[in-house]
């Protein structure tokens, strides 16, 4: 048993690593990345509304990881939707409305 709970937390320590990683990168597009071209089309805010409601679940999902039980259920899959989303439609929105100049 004592070898499943240190198990346990190896995976847990990795899983609150990669979302606080996840979370920090997209902080720095918000920063650095996304806001001038999101300003510019409101046509593509609802992608942008989806990427928060998911970069949201994943600060949920980092402070629930003390409790393991609480890794499971809705939302436990919005790290690799939002990086899924991040090619499909993120990166296509920049390349279409960065400019060289931002």
């Amino acid at each position: 048993m004592i070898g499943d709970n240190r198990r346990a937390g190896l995976v847990e320590d990795q899983i609150h690593f990669v979302l606080s990683y996840l979370l920090h990168h997209h902080d720095d597009e918000d920063a650095w990345v996304l806001p001038p071209p999101h300003s510019r089309d409101l046509h593509s805010a609802p992608v942008f509304n989806v990427r928060e409601e998911q970069h949201e679940v994943m600060r949920r999902l980092r402070s629930a990881t003390g409790d393991p039980r609480r890794l499971d259920g809705p939302g436990h899959n919005a790290p690799d939707q939002s990086l899924n989303d991040e090619e499909r439609y993120i990166l296509a929105f920049v390349r279409r409305r960065l400019t060289t100049e931002e």
